[in-house]
């Protein structure tokens, strides 16, 4: 992937997250123009999406890359238990499995999340 691929994935991450800051409703993050781009982009910015989830903490970006995740990978994508539905770590836990065993590259995490 760019450079200049990266960073257009990079502002539209930070826009989504601007507008939405105080917002907590995942269908007004999926609304937004900028999460329509990056669907647009499609699968090929997985990798880096992956690595977003691994660096952002819990104060940037998580909820956003998480929900371009459900949304283009969803059915392929893991299995997630009632009981984990809305739990960041567990999320991304279960999205680095998955992601694991189709082979990608995964960044270390911040240990910042405490929803455990």
């Amino acid at each position: 992937m760019s450079d200049d691929l990266q960073e257009t994935v990079d502002i539209y991450l930070s826009a989504i997250a601007y507008d939405t800051l105080y917002l907590s409703s995942p269908t007004v993050r999926r609304n937004h123009p900028a999460f329509h781009r990056l669907l647009d982009l499609g699968t090929d910015i997985t990798q880096h999406m992956l690595n977003r989830l691994g660096m952002e903490g819990r104060h940037k970006h998580p909820w956003v890359v998480l929900s371009w995740l459900f949304t283009v990978h969803g059915e392929h994508g893991p299995t997630i238990p009632r009981e984990d539905d809305g739990k960041l770590v567990r999320l991304i836990q279960r999205w680095y499995v998955w992601a694991q065993e189709r082979g990608y590259e995964l960044p270390p995490r911040e240990e910042s999340h405490d929803d455990e």
